[in-house]
This record gives structure tokens, sequence and C-alpha cells, in this order.
């Protein structure tokens, strides 16, 4: 699986760039939030899935290590398999690093998209009463609960898939 965090890294603070430079400052409060609402469970699910294959390749290297320890698997294909040319670094140190930089990265554009999330509300509730007539305002709210059932509706099937497959095993 070709996966460059660095990309995934790059195009959610691209986006957040893009809509806090541009759009951010265009569009009404209620808006703002809807564009927050949509951009930030995506880099929550970026850093999950980051986690989970990271976490997926450190476990199989350390049960393929464990193997060769305990003499049930030649040590000289764990050699050959690390000195085979790869187009990223597969050390186990090293993609750890590697990861843990790209967390920390995108760990502080959540922060800060969350941040950014708290200050459209806060607009959004304070240009209520003078931005917007009050039917705009409830549309905009059903929007945004739209929004979130949505999520939640996706979040618990794949709790159930997880589960299912958990049941599986």
């Amino acid at each position: 699986m070709d996966m460059d965090l660095r990309l995934m890294n790059n195009d959610l603070g691209y986006v957040y760039k893009y809509m806090k430079a541009k759009n951010q400052t265009a569009k009404a409060p209620g808006e703002q939030v809807l564009l927050l609402n949509r951009c930030l469970p995506t880099g929550e699910l970026t850093k999950e899935k980051t986690i989970k294959l990271v976490t997926r390749y450190l476990l199989t290297e350390r049960m393929f290590e464990q193997h060769v320890e305990n003499g049930r698997l030649n040590s000289i294909n764990q050699h050959a398999w690390y000195n085979k040319p790869h187009k990223f670094n597969v050390k186990p140190d090293d993609v750890f690093q590697f990861v843990h930089d790209n967390l920390d990265q995108l760990e502080e554009l959540i922060n800060e998209l969350e941040r950014e999330h708290r200050r459209a509300e806060r607009d959004f509730h304070r240009s209520k009463t003078t931005c917007y007539p009050e039917q705009e305002g409830r549309q905009l709210l059903q929007i945004l609960r739209n929004d979130i059932t949505k999520n939640d509706q996706c979040s618990q099937n794949e709790i159930r898939q997880l589960r299912n497959k958990l049941k599986d095993q």
C-alpha cells in the first residue's frame, strides 16, 4: 500500500489554509461552521488510520523478529528484506520516528481546526440575531444536525463492522 503520510498532512493543511484565507473571511459564520464541521472529522480520521496502520506494521515487524529469535524463521530473510530497495525507509525505528513527527504536525492542525471551529460557532451564535433572519439560522442548524447525524451513522456502521470482524476471529 503506497501511503505517504506527508501528502495527507500537507493536503489537509493546504485545504485548511485555503479555507481560512479565502473562504473563511468571505463566508458567513454559519457557513464557516459547516465547512469546519466537514474538515475536522477528516483530520481525526486521518490520524486514526495512520495510528492503526503504523501499529499494524510495528506489531507485524515485532512478531517477525520474535519468530527469528525463537528460531522459527531464518534471520537471513529479515536482513534481505531490510537491504532490499524500498520506496520508503522500512526500519521500525525510522518508521516510528517518521510517523511520530507527522502525527505531531497533524495533531497541531487538528487543534487549530478545533479552535477555528469554536471561534466560528461563537461568531455564528453572536450573529444569529443580527446577521441572519431566524429562518436561515434554523436551516443552517438543520444542515449541521444532518451532517452530525450522517457522521454518527457512518461511525456506528464502522463500529458494527469491527465488532463483526472480532466475532469472526
